[in-house]
């Protein structure tokens, strides 16, 4: 199955919908090549998806490809550009694309989960001089330039040596670099963590004196008690678990709520609406009354404006503690 070309006329623009390109289980040698997925004709203008390409147990394809104008551009989608879901999803190559702008609510630019694409271990980028890091040993690294964490701009590949090291010293626009890892079975990462080109390799700097205990001050009184800072866990009210809560979490409450957001969530977290497993209660009802709607909407609006002594239901965990 192909999906668009090389040549202007076979191009394909796939945007405004619920899901770009989805492949379910059994389909195979799917080719994604030379479409704007997210934007109009121009590659520029955001017109997003929800999600913009979802291999749900497809295998061996590709998007993308190693020649000219074989590139997709990947963009604006509301949750990941790419997701390889599920172990079925292996040996989806995914070459020298521009993806980027993606996961305005929720996601990232590319997403292996589930076993999807075996789940491969994305790059480190470690060092500048030579741009360098590490990967899985004798795979491919596509090295990437984009202003956040994906990769806008395809600069050039190399290959990690036996150890998993590698270098690059072509063109790097930045202002941040990026870089995914090909292994041998055609399995893509997920995009390494950002480097800034003006982040300094780190050097060895004399240990700093001691730095003398602060005196303690009085506590204020009649001060408005803070949000507290969540760590890692299932808090209560962070319904995309990113370790916030947040516009993003209202604005998922309220998709569900409104009915045009089935819950599915496509990062590691529980799906709205599913049972949380510590408690007798779904994952986003935050009252605990039994049903998900407007009053758990409310919660968060109370919890955000700083009220946190709002009522919650029997048994039920206060937002912003731990499930």
């Amino acid at each position: 199955i192909r999906v668009g070309g090389t040549s202007p006329t076979s191009k394909n623009v796939i945007s405004a919908n619920d899901a770009g390109i989805t492949a379910g289980s059994g389909t195979t040698d799917l080719q994604v090549v030379g479409n704007f997925i997210g934007t109009a004709i121009d590659g520029i203008t955001p017109l997003g998806n929800e999600t913009g390409i979802t291999l749900g147990g497809a295998s061996d394809s590709l998007i993308g490809a190693l020649q000219d104008n074989a590139s997709n551009t990947i963009a604006f989608s509301r949750f990941s550009g790419i997701t390889v879901r599920t172990a079925g999803s292996v040996h989806n190559a995914i070459r020298q694309n521009s993806i980027h702008s993606n996961g305005q609510l929720a996601g990232q630019g590319i997403d292996n989960s589930e076993g999807g694409n075996a789940e491969l271990s994305p790059p480190v980028i470690t060092g500048l001089g030579s741009l360098h890091g590490t990967a899985c040993a004798n795979c491919e690294v596509d090295i990437y330039s984009d202003s956040e964490d994906e990769g806008r701009i395809y600069e050039g590949t190399v290959t990690a040596d036996a150890n998993g090291d590698w270098a690059y010293d072509g063109p790097m626009t930045g202002p941040f670099m990026t870089a995914i890892a090909n292994d041998a079975d055609k399995n893509t990462s997920e995009f390494s963590a950002p480097f800034s080109l003006a982040t300094p390799t780190p050097s060895p700097s004399p240990t700093a004196p001691p730095t003398p205990t602060p005196t303690p001050t009085a506590t204020p009184v009649n001060t408005i008690t803070p949000v507290p800072t969540l760590g890692p866990g299932l808090h209560q009210g962070d319904l995309n678990c990113d370790g916030e809560i947040d516009d993003a979490d209202f604005l998922l409450l309220l998709e569900f709520v409104a009915d045009v957001f089935d819950g599915n969530q496509s990062f590691p977290c529980l799906d709205i609406g599913e049972p949380d497993g510590e408690t007798d209660f779904d994952w986003g009802d935050l009252n605990c009354d039994g049903v998900i709607d407007g009053l758990d909407a409310l919660q968060l609006i109370a919890f955000r404006a700083g009220f946190l002594d709002v009522p919650h239901g029997v048994a039920c965990t206060p937002i912003g503690q731990r499930i």
